[in-house]
């Protein structure tokens, strides 16, 4: 893809570690914007299966120029680091970070990340009137019809998704420690998650507060911001421009 940078390797670039998710279906991102995952981005396709392709793809793909994607899914991707960097800055997650004791304090970000998947799955506001199931079901559908525009570890992760039933899984109260589990194995500086994975019932009620003020204003702005993408996809808004970032 002309100008942007497909992201193939694990997390920060680790190794497979056996009995763990393979790093190669794992999309490289900055720890300081894990606080909204694959379900909440998916929440905030609006019903559109190229915008919910490059709303995955965000994790995926670096560079500005986004021209070698098809423009919905490169909307998708714009609106994607859009909702990251809202996230990264929301007043509620900064407080709820430095809520942290010193050993997690540089982890928070994922803990709240793997937490805030399963507030969302427990309060699932049901866009497009799907209920969670239906709604994963969709999803596979989605990356499974564009798997031809798809970054290859973006394809390899889609198998992984579905396979594991990792959307919906997000419901049971156990899949907090389960991930913070798995993460901890990843790499020995990740390790004091091992510690947070024993504690998802206080980290839930200790999180609850912090993601029901966030939430909503997430969702006024992504749909603000969506508006805005939609203008930009025009011709009227592109003519004389490249498929550099806008």
């Amino acid at each position: 893809m002309t100008g942007v940078t497909a992201i193939g390797g694990g997390v920060h670039g680790e190794e497979h570690i056996p009995g763990i998710i393979p790093t190669a279906t794992v999309p490289r991102v900055r720890p300081s914007s894990l606080a909204v995952n694959f379900l909440a981005h998916s929440a905030l396709a609006f019903d559109d299966p190229s915008l919910l392709v490059g709303q995955f793809a965000g994790d995926f793909v670096r560079g500005r120029d986004l021209s070698g994607f098809p423009p919905r899914v490169a909307t998708g991707i714009r609106l994607h680091r859009s909702i990251d960097a809202f996230t990264d800055a929301h007043p509620a997650l900064r407080v709820a970070r430095r809520g942290f004791e010193p050993t997690l304090r540089r982890h928070a970000g994922i803990v709240v990340d793997v937490v805030f998947d399963h507030l969302l799955a427990r309060h699932w506001p049901a866009p497009a009137g799907r209920d969670l199931p239906g709604h994963a079901r969709w999803v596979d559908e989605s990356l499974a019809v564009h798997r031809t525009v798809l970054p290859p570890a973006l394809a390899r992760f889609a198998t992984f998704v579905r396979g594991e039933r990792l959307l919906e899984g997000n419901v049971e109260p156990r899949s907090i420690g389960r991930t913070l589990e798995r993460l901890s194995r990843r790499s020995p500086r990740m390790a004091p998650l091992a510690l947070a994975a024993t504690r998802g019932t206080p980290l839930v009620s200790s999180l609850s507060e912090p993601f029901a003020a966030f939430w909503p204003e997430l969702v006024r702005m992504a749909d603000t911001r969506y508006a805005e993408l939609l203008l930009l996809e025009s011709p009227e808004a592109s003519s004389g421009r490249s498929g550099a970032e806008r």
